[in-house]
């Protein structure tokens, strides 16, 4: 049997451990990729071939790093098809979001199954351009 002083000392050895290596992977990330502070020039840098700059993505835009800065818990985007909403939001913002905060977890979402992967697949896509993820997870 295992006395409980054993157990102790290892579940505390274990945290050690555990926090050591969120901090390296933190550290080691962080040394590999520049961050850009704000999500405008994050895109501006990585999607240099959209139109971030329309007024009502900029709105968006402002909305969107309000959220992130938990000015508010959840935002609802209204706004016609074809309007970059999805480019942004659904398919870069977690991929920034992963770059900032690199131990974070995000899910992607859609109303259906066929749009959530196609918009999954475009994420872990443009992540593994901007993070050089491993290919084989796509």
């Amino acid at each position: 049997m295992v006395s409980t002083a054993t157990l102790t000392k290892a579940k505390q050895s274990i945290a050690l451990l555990n926090k050591q290596i969120d901090e390296f992977s933190f550290t080691s990330i962080s040394k590999r990729y520049e961050f850009k502070d704000t999500f405008e020039e994050w895109l501006e840098e990585k999607s240099p071939g959209f139109a971030w700059r329309v007024p009502h993505l900029v709105f968006i835009r402002e909305h969107l790093t309000e959220l992130l800065a938990s000015v508010y818990d959840n935002l609802l985007i209204f706004a016609p098809p074809r309007h970059g909403k999805s480019e942004m939001t659904t398919i870069r913002l977690p991929v920034y979001y992963l770059n900032k905060y690199p131990t974070r977890r995000v899910i992607v979402g859609a109303y259906n199954r066929e749009l959530a992967t196609m918009f999954a697949r475009r994420s872990r896509k443009l992540a593994a351009e901007v993070l050089e993820l491993d290919k084989t997870h796509q």
